[in-house]
């Protein structure tokens, strides 16, 4: 049977108090079918994760325990990416800068745009300069997304789209994370709702808008 549903601010709560790590797995499980996936991914994982970094902040959580929640979401968004349909559409490479490995955000992304229609080549975290270059020399895409989700991944983040902006079929380049507006003279940014900004970039690409 499906265990009760928890809010994103109980669920926190419950892991501060000690959550069995069982009982966090089948919330979690249960959480990311009770509704469409834009839905849970916009009105219940990201508020949670917010509530997560700050109870971490504030010393109400540990580390390990914050690590742990943040891994096993990983897991549920990778199975909701590859149990989504395959789409046809415009390839797009994502993926974080080298040094950078907060995945959680744009595993979200990469789900919301393949269920838009994207055809998504996820990266991985912390992947070097010439990795992002020559991922786009193999599998020239339409459209590379690169995530700067804190102060410390500007930088080299601001080098990655400088190299992949001389190519000589330079992709659209697109940055997400907090701090995608330090990095905007150089990609365009998808702003801080994922679903929107999901749908938006399948539509700039060509795909036109999915059915709700």
């Amino acid at each position: 049977p499906a265990p009760d549903l928890l809010a994103a601010r109980d669920f926190v709560d419950a892991v501060a108090a000690g959550l069995a790590p069982a009982r966090r797995e089948a919330l979690l499980a249960a959480q990311f079918h009770i509704a469409p996936l834009p839905t849970v991914i916009e009105g219940w994982l990201l508020p949670m994760l917010g509530e997560l970094g700050e109870s971490w902040r504030a010393g109400r959580i540990t580390v390990w325990q914050e690590h742990a929640v943040a891994t096993a979401v990983l897991r549920q968004l990778h199975v909701a990416f590859e149990t989504a349909p395959a789409p046809d559409g415009p390839l797009v490479l994502t993926g974080l800068p080298s040094g950078s490995h907060h995945e959680v955000g744009l595993a979200a992304f990469n789900v919301l745009a393949r269920l838009a229609g994207l055809s998504v080549i996820y990266l991985g975290a912390d992947l070097p300069e010439d990795a992002w270059v020559g991922a786009a020399e193999a599998y020239p895409p339409a459209a590379a997304v690169i995530a700067v989700p804190t102060a410390d991944d500007v930088a080299v983040a601001r080098r990655t789209l400088t190299a992949l902006a001389r190519l000589d079929s330079a992709p659209l380049l697109v940055a997400g994370g907090g701090h995608q507006y330090d990095v905007s003279d150089l990609a365009q940014p998808l702003g801080h709702s994922l679903s929107a900004a999901a749908t938006a970039l399948a539509v700039q690409l060509g795909v036109g808008r999915p059915a709700a």
